[in-house]
């Protein structure tokens, strides 16, 4: 089993663990414990957790630590980055509120680009500004959304 997918039987652990374990996700979904523990297991490296399996325990994990990193993998397979929405959306007239911060979350991620064109870059905290930034403007996104609605 390479590497990544051992990585992936972590995360898909991670997400039965969200749940309450084996027992709780096996009475959240369609298949039985067995075949939960097998998903999750690197013992067992033909078994992955189907999609609507995945589906029905990351409905109930909302705000659980491990939710979301078998789908982020996923995500990052094909390509793509897994942007989390925000739990509640600003209110459409709430919109001049966002200002402040996505100035400061941008100027964050401008200083960090100077540093690491000096050579004194951070990788981890250039990433983490980035999230930020990106967070500030999902937020602003879903109020303009609502706001058409």
């Amino acid at each position: 089993m390479t590497p990544r997918d051992q990585a992936m039987k972590r995360a898909t652990r991670a997400l039965i663990e969200a749940v309450g374990g084996i027992e709780a996700a096996a009475v959240l979904c369609r298949v039985g414990k067995t075949k939960l523990a097998e998903y999750a297991s690197v013992n067992h490296p033909e078994a992955w957790m189907p999609a609507d399996v995945v589906r029905d325990l990351m409905a109930v994990t909302r705000g659980c630590a491990g939710r979301h990193a078998l789908l982020a993998m996923l995500a990052a397979d094909a390509g793509a980055a897994l942007v989390m929405l925000p739990d509640h959306a600003l209110a459409p007239t709430d919109l001049i509120e966002v200002i402040p911060a996505l100035a400061k979350e941008s100027a964050d991620v401008v200083s960090r680009l100077v540093d690491a064109a000096a050579g004194r870059g951070n990788a981890r905290a250039l990433i983490k500004d980035i999230d930020e930034a990106v967070a500030v403007l999902v937020t602003l996104r879903a109020a303009v959304v609502e706001g058409e609605g």
